[in-house]
């Protein structure tokens, strides 16, 4: 089993893959991704902002988000907008 470290990496290399259609720049070097939590929980929240209050590609941005850490073979579902669900992290 891996660890939650390599696992947040996994997460956050595949967030990088989400590119901002509008300033065609990633996720993650745009500084949109505050934070990644892991918990003993197997929850992941990852804590994000948008590049306006009234971003018209939230939608796209979350699906996006969503679609790509799914990647990552311990997340294998997705709670509301932002609360990624992993299978098997037991010590973040």
């Amino acid at each position: 089993m891996r660890d939650g470290e390599t696992i947040k990496n996994d997460i956050i290399n595949q967030l990088a893959t989400v590119i901002d259609p509008e300033l065609n720049v990633d996720v993650v070097n745009l500084g949109l991704i505050y934070e990644i939590d892991l918990n003993k929980d197997e929850i992941c929240l990852i804590n994000m902002t948008l590049t306006t209050p009234a971003c018209p590609l939230i939608g796209y941005l979350i699906d996006s988000i969503t679609q790509a850490v799914k990647k990552v073979p311990e997340v294998f579902n997705t709670l509301g907008n932002y609360d990624i669900l992993l299978k098997g992290l037991t010590n973040p």
